[in-house]
């Protein structure tokens, strides 16, 4: 982190691959995880887990169709012989198995691999893979004498910890975010419709990001009642003086995501507005300020919600306080009531209460945070004082 978070990295300049030691490093982390779990043999399906473990990108870093096995002393890559070249290079420190999918089944290629090492056992991450595709490998392992186990999702829990590359690359995100909403504000006037204003923040996401032309998820831009949607599509509707605009956005660097959320006002800000807008932004900074290495999730998601009811706004919350941001805009540790996370050195979640009024409008303001081993960083650049368009 001792970079400048402000100075933005061209995508000429971008290495798309983490070094080779810090690619090792996770392979050495997920096979201590399967010992201390007595697991002899993983399946790894899952697009994010297989990137995440390979490091191989075919411009989305999601690595492409096929699956990974790893033991203790073997991990096989096992891809469509469409990959298979690309694959050799982009991951070393596996042995690449490739498959002919005009003449042969993925499974069929999987259990005969996991055959050639000898594994009598073998575990699959069962929130990534279908009843009926475990049903499939079960049936193809078992021709081999291997037993399937379905079970918890190792490689995702791993996930939640960033290296520091993995960090770099969110930072890199959030730069693009801080851009492209800076300048879309600019261009902001009454008449513009949300369709318009979204138009150009996703072309400046795209523009400015970089590993693939994919956004980290679509965009949302919410004017007047529109806004009380935390969810909002957009639609065709124009700004009109006094609405709240909500901004819901995030930009993708080699695959990890940003995720932000700004509220404006178009021209001046009512006395009901002000007041909840600095009721949502009070309830954000208790919250960051709650945030510490092995911090429960669920205590700094109630300190959002004392806040906000405290404010005398509890029966407006609609949402809990955020999730944790990587190779997927939704991924652990979780904040909120039920929450069973906690906060640990590398992960990085989103803090984002939110306030909404049916009819009316609402705010919502979303920053990212970085837990480190004695406090934490706020990779957020966009600033959070109310802003009043034309006002």
């Amino acid at each position: 982190m001792g970079r400048d978070r402000t100075r933005m990295t061209t995508r000429e300049d971008a290495p798309t691959q983490p070094p080779r030691e810090l690619i090792d490093a996770r392979m050495v982390k997920l096979r201590a995880a399967l010992r201390e779990r007595q697991i002899e043999a993983l399946l790894i399906n899952g697009n994010e887990n297989k990137g995440w473990i390979s490091a191989f990108t075919t411009g989305v870093f999601v690595a492409p169709g096929g699956a990974i096995i790893v033991t203790q002393n073997d991990a096989a890559f096992v891809t469509s012989h469409v990959d298979y070249e690309e694959c050799i290079h982009g991951v070393p420190h596996m042995t690449t198995v490739p498959f002919d999918h005009f003449t042969e089944e993925l499974h069929d290629r999987v259990a005969a691999v996991a055959a050639q090492y000898g594994i009598r056992e073998i575990n699959i991450e069962s929130p990534h893979m279908s009843v009926a595709e475990a049903d499939k490998y079960a049936d193809r392992f078992g021709r081999h004498g291997i037993t399937l186990e379905r079970g918890a999702p190792v490689v995702t829990a791993l996930r939640q910890a960033k290296d520091a590359w993995e960090i770099e690359q969110i930072v890199e995100a959030n730069k693009v975010n801080h851009r492209a909403f800076t300048e879309v504000l600019a261009l902001l006037k009454p008449g513009m419709s949300e369709w318009d204003i979204s138009a150009e923040l996703e072309y400046r996401l795209r523009k400015y990001g970089t590993g693939s032309a994919r956004l980290a998820f679509q965009s949302i831009v919410a004017s007047g009642p529109n806004s009380a949607l935390p969810h909002a599509s957009v639609t065709h509707r124009r700004l009109q003086d006094g609405d709240f605009l909500k901004f819901d956005f995030g930009a993708t660097w080699n695959g990890y995501h940003s995720d932000c959320t700004r509220t404006v006002v178009i021209g001046k800000a009512s006395e009901r507005q002000k007041a909840i807008y600095n009721a949502v932004l009070n309830a954000q900074l208790e919250s960051i300020a709650a945030i510490t290495n092995g911090g429960s999730c669920a205590a700094v998601n109630q300190v959002a919600l004392d806040a906000l009811t405290k404010a005398g706004f509890g029966d407006y919350i609609g949402h809990g306080l955020g999730h944790g941001i990587g190779l997927q805009i939704h991924e652990d540790p979780r904040q909120s009531v039920t929450s069973k996370d906690v906060y640990q050195p590398g992960c990085i979640v989103t803090v984002e209460p939110g306030l909404y009024v049916a009819g009316w409008g609402g705010v919502r303001i979303e920053d990212n945070i970085l837990v480190t081993e004695d406090g934490i960083v706020n990779l957020t650049l966009s600033p959070k004082e109310l802003i009043e368009i034309g006002a």
